[in-house]
């Protein structure tokens, strides 16, 4: 009977911790990967549009037209296919520094022959969904071949 009771508690839990409306991996994601594609069409005010309204007002089209510019400088060939390797997460049903969930993602992508590490944080509140933060590094000892499974700094 104490299993079946446990069995069904853990089944609950579960069932509530899916259902409460925090962000998914798959978010996270898509939302990391389309900031990488607006910043590839070098459109910063597209990458702009991907912000969580509390980061927009520090974010502006100049700091995403910084990092188009960092890409050009690092050598990044804007016509290459992102491949993307996700190394480490953390999620959070509530996280009282954005006052909602948040998901925190990092790894890194390759994109030509340049491997570039990235870590975002998208976040879903009162105020609305979107990324919190992103980060990109261009490490110089860490070379893009095939089969790196090289882990970018953890958050």
């Amino acid at each position: 009977m104490k299993k079946i009771v446990s069995i069904l508690l853990l089944i609950t839990l579960t069932l509530l911790v899916a259902c409460s409306g925090g962000v998914s991996r798959s978010q996270a994601t898509d939302a990391t990967e389309s900031f990488v594609s607006y910043i590839l069409e070098k459109d910063s005010h597209g990458a702009l549009s991907l912000m969580h309204p509390d980061a927009a007002a520090v974010t502006t089209a100049e700091k995403c037209e910084a990092i188009v510019n960092a890409f050009t400088a690092a050598g990044v060939d804007f016509s290459a296919v992102p491949e993307y390797h996700y190394t480490g997460f953390r999620v959070s049903m509530y996280d009282s520094r954005y006052s909602g969930s948040g998901y925190e993602l990092s790894g890194y992508i390759i994109l030509g022959e340049i491997r570039v590490d990235v870590m975002s944080v998208v976040v879903s509140n009162d105020n609305g969904f979107g990324i919190y933060s992103i980060n990109f590094d261009f490490p110089t000892d860490l070379p893009a071949t095939e089969g790196d499974d090289g882990v970018a700094s953890p958050l």
